[in-house]
């Protein structure tokens, strides 16, 4: 009896050991909620001019605990992406509830936020369930980018669905921290959990629990204006690009001075701005003063372009 009396105090000392400190385990490891607001932030700026209902994430809190306990309610009601953390040999998930998926879909599909909610809770459609996708890779290279410099690893989204498998983060009682944002659209907004096993943050609490650098001492305005003046003034190489089409090597081989190659546009077609491979603007081909000229229709909208594509697969 006394053997077996031992064998459940060391039991209860492990479960103690595991969970001790759960309240304050995150104010132990500051670093990981500076990574958490730099992903919030990169996720904004990538939205911005996305829509005319831009997407912004602001963190709300961190907290430690079990995996049922701390995304209990989201299991049924979320999309939820499974993301690989390779240099951590870890997975982590990042949820969006029903609300942030619809606001997500009425941002990215060009809606002005004047339709409410579904009020019955109905499965996900097929067009919801990729375009949350895609706001969960959108987030998973966010969190990559605010952990920069703090605890480097490559995210990769490995699957996602309307289901919560605890197994992908160690199972249901697991430790986990979880961070929770705000994502809003205008007058529409849900929540977005990211879970990490605090098995995967074990081995990095050394880098985790440095102390947040001061802000660096203030911004010289005569060399900001001097950066900003020279940058100004750099040159760059401007590409328009009329049409393009598929050739085979043999029919490239024969090209010769004189041969007319056809294209499928004509003069009244718009015209592609590129710089360094970047799409910039829509244009149309013109002529004053004897040389051909540019006359900028608009900015090219690659988030729509983004969109047209997933629709039309």
């Amino acid at each position: 009896m006394a053997g077996q009396g031992t064998q459940a105090e060391a039991g209860r000392d492990s479960l103690a050991e595991l969970f001790t400190g759960a309240s304050n385990f995150v104010e132990r490891i500051p670093m990981l909620r500076v990574g958490f607001d730099r992903a919030a932030l990169a996720c904004t700026e990538e939205m911005a001019g996305a829509s005319d209902l831009p997407l912004q994430l602001a963190l709300q809190a961190v907290r430690s605990g079990t995996a049922a306990e701390l995304l209990q309610g989201f299991d049924g009601a979320s999309v939820v992406g499974v993301v690989h953390a390779a240099r951590w040999n870890s997975r982590l998930v990042i949820l969006l509830d029903r609300d942030a998926v619809f606001a997500v879909v009425e941002s990215m599909l060009g809606g002005d936020g004047s339709q409410p909610m579904p009020k019955v809770e109905r499965p996900f459609s097929r067009i919801e369930l990729r375009v949350a996708e895609s706001f969960i890779g959108r987030v998973a290279r966010a969190l990559q980018t605010g952990l920069t410099g703090i605890a480097d690893t490559s995210l990769a989204l490995e699957s996602s669905g309307p289901e919560l498998d605890y197994d992908a983060i160690g199972r249901r009682n697991g430790a986990v921290v979880a961070a929770k944002f705000r994502l809003s659209a205008g007058e529409l907004g849900g929540s977005v959990i990211v879970a990490i096993p605090r098995a995967a943050i074990a081995p990095l609490r050394h880098a985790l629990s440095r102390v947040p650098a001061k802000e660096g001492p203030p911004v010289d305005p005569a060399w900001r204006d001097e950066i900003q003046t020279q940058v100004s003034r750099a040159q760059i190489v401007l590409s328009a690009i009329l049409d393009e089409r598929p050739a085979t090597l043999a029919e490239i081989a024969g090209f010769e001075v004189g041969k007319i190659v056809e294209l499928n546009a004509t003069a009244n077609s718009r015209m592609r701005l590129e710089c360094n491979g970047e799409r910039l603007m829509w244009c149309h081909l013109g002529k004053a003063q004897g040389k051909y000229t540019l006359r900028v229709e608009g900015p090219i909208d690659r988030e729509q372009e983004f969109m047209d594509d997933i629709l039309a697969s």
